[in-house]
């Protein structure tokens, strides 16, 4: 006859990858042989959690995921002897038991399962040496969310449902960021008839890989909690150390153009004229006496020059001499016949007629 087990609330944490299963007080459970695993495939890698079953620490870094109507095979790796593989439903009943000895595999035909929470086991000799749980899912989960952030901001998820068999409506879509040591849970909010989203804050995570997962929940019971109809597979995220901030202080140069006119003082003198006059006067007496039978006196013409010099001065206050003008120029180079000559001219022809008369 076959004994009832409750799985402690502890494992139905792990199922939704949400918790951070505490090591149990010593002495209050013995750890199960590492000479036992079970290994199925479809199953989705968690960080590794102790979950304590019937008084036994038992490492689980891992959730199967079928659907209805699967065939599940299960993998156990054991020493030699007999052993028994059990099939536990939510209602904490054996569904299904199967016979091994040593390494071997066992399959599990999901032919007319409902969907749900369910857990397999591996009991040899009155104690359970190791356990795997199983999830017959109800909905697919896809989730997207940025491949990084930086400490202290915000993880934003959104998850997109997708019904794959009868199964109860979801009562709630939980998302989990974990590493091997720590994990951040948040329950997210409907948005559409098949979507969620939620953002998980990163300020109590520090810098590196994390996983992100979703879980599906009914208000339906298996094993003292809400069971689980769904599950994501694991998507990584970074998170990383803010960017060292540059401080630009902005510098405002301020160009004063100064506009300077400079007036050159145009000085125009007044317009002076100033007039030279030079006179020159040349007087030059000749007197040649000659003992002749006539005597011609010669009498010279004094001659003057006189001329007027007239400067100006133009506007740039440069003086300018101008052309000078001659008003009077007389000047002979030869004697003139005078008053002397022409008596002298009389008396000698008086002198004449008075001979021929003798």
């Amino acid at each position: 006859m076959e004994t009832r087990v409750r799985i402690p609330t502890l494992l139905c944490l792990l199922l939704v990858m949400a918790v951070a299963v505490p090591l149990p007080s010593a002495g209050t459970a013995d750890s199960a042989s590492n000479e036992y695993d079970i290994s199925i495939a479809e199953s989705v890698d968690t960080p590794s959690r102790t979950v304590t079953f019937q008084d036994r620490d038992h490492d689980v870094s891992a959730i199967a995921v079928a659907d209805p109507g699967d065939s599940v095979s299960v993998d156990v790796t054991a020493p030699e002897g007999s052993y028994r593989v059990y099939l536990y439903n939510g209602d904490e009943q054996i569904e299904a038991s199967k016979r091994g000895d040593g390494d071997s595999s066992v399959s599990f035909d999901l032919a007319g399962y409902d969907t749900g929470t369910y857990l397999v086991t591996v009991y040899q000799d009155g104690d359970y040496e190791a356990i795997h749980p199983l999830v017959v899912r109800g909905y697919d989960v896809a989730v997207d969310h940025p491949s990084s952030v930086t400490t202290g901001n915000a993880i934003d998820v959104e998850v997109e449902l997708t019904q794959t068999a009868d199964t109860a409506s979801p009562d709630s879509v939980e998302i989990s960021v974990a590493d091997q040591d720590e994990s951040v849970n948040v329950t997210a909010t409907q948005e559409g008839d098949t979507t969620y989203a939620a953002s998980v804050p990163t300020d109590d995570l520090g810098t590196g890989e994390y996983n992100v997962y979703a879980g599906v929940r009914t208000d339906e019971t298996a094993f003292g909690e809400r069971e689980i109809v769904g599950v994501s597979g694991a998507s990584s995220v970074e998170i990383t150390e803010p960017e060292p901030t540059t401080t630009s202080t902005p510098t405002t140069t301020r160009t004063t153009t100064t506009e300077s006119t400079t007036t050159q003082p145009t000085t125009t003198a007044p317009q002076t004229t100033v007039e030279n006059r030079t006179t020159t006067t040349t007087q030059t007496t000749t007197t040649t006496q000659t003992t002749t039978p006539t005597a011609t006196p010669t009498e010279t013409t004094p001659t003057t020059t006189e001329t007027d010099a007239t400067t100006s001065t133009t506007d740039e206050g440069v003086l300018t001499p101008n052309a000078t003008t001659t008003d009077a120029s007389a000047s002979t180079g030869q004697p003139g016949v005078g008053a002397v000559g022409a008596v002298g001219a009389v008396l000698a022809v008086a002198i004449l007629a008075v001979r021929r008369r003798r």
